[in-house]
């Protein structure tokens, strides 16, 4: 079981979603040991979260850099938006936290890290497991924004 576990669950699986749990073994086909190790042919059952473009979904803020901002949620770790694709006007501040600012009518709107975000899913990259969301329509960035 680690060892499927190890191989499949959170990565993206192409054109099924994300992995999340081994539901179950259902049957053990062939198995063969080879020295200290079993190796085995198997039917199993995986259950997969498929996140579709357009829906919008919320989490955490871990990581920002010049390029991108990296976000997690309980299902995923590896959102990304990139910074073409967050709100015109918006700049990454080095000088103050290294941290993202949206320039909004001569406010400035940080994003923290650790902040809460909503955003929408753009794009699903199977290759590299990434998946690509935007945060720059009204509504989507910090939830603190829009309270």
């Amino acid at each position: 079981m680690n060892k499927l576990e190890k191989k499949y669950i959170n990565k993206l699986v192409n054109n099924l979603g994300i992995a999340i749990h081994i539901y179950r073994i259902n049957e053990i086909i062939e198995y063969e040991m080879i020295g200290n190790i079993l190796m085995a042919s198997t039917i199993f059952e995986i259950i997969f979260y498929r996140f579709f473009p357009e829906e919008i979904i919320t989490g955490k803020i871990i990581k920002q850099y010049e390029d991108k901002i990296i976000i997690s949620n309980p299902i995923f770790n590896k959102f990304e938006v990139q910074a073409s694709d967050l709100f015109e006007n918006a700049e990454f501040d080095i000088e103050n936290g290294s941290r993202w600012i949206w320039n909004y009518k001569g406010n400035k709107l940080r994003f923290y890290t650790n902040d809460i975000v909503k955003f929408k899913i753009k794009n699903l990259r199977y290759q590299d497991v990434v998946v690509e969301c935007v945060m720059n329509e009204q509504g989507l960035g910090p939830i603190v924004w829009w309270e």
